[in-house]
């Protein structure tokens, strides 16, 4: 039997992977390029140096989650809180960017 966390190096190019679970997954280098992951979820799954570029992940879940060095540039909707996932070193664009911020109860003008 395969071991489900174990490294997969998966690759998902304009895909369809909505209300889809990888919770608790390993998806170290993992691609999710050009999909849609709307309500996904990404809880304490380990997205290390995951491409995950020109995906919409509107309503998807990251909490406890690995993005360490993972790239989000042209990535939209994330709601990512750096307070409850680990996200050194990862790459994200802007104005999308600027959801990172909502969890800090800060307001930009």
């Amino acid at each position: 039997m395969t071991d489900p966390h174990a490294n997969t190096a998966l690759s998902f190019v304009d895909c369809v992977l909505d209300l889809s679970s990888f919770f608790g997954l390993n998806l170290h280098s993992a691609t999710i390029e050009r999909c849609s992951a709307k309500e996904a979820d990404f809880g304490e799954a380990d997205l290390q140096e995951a491409i995950c570029r020109r995906t919409d992940f509107a309503g998807a879940r990251f909490h406890g989650t690995n993005l360490e060095r993972a790239d989000f540039r042209d990535a939209l909707n994330y709601v990512i809180d750096p307070r409850a996932n680990r996200v050194k070193g990862a790459r994200f664009s802007l104005p999308e960017a600027v959801a990172l911020l909502r969890g800090l109860d800060i307001v930009i003008e």
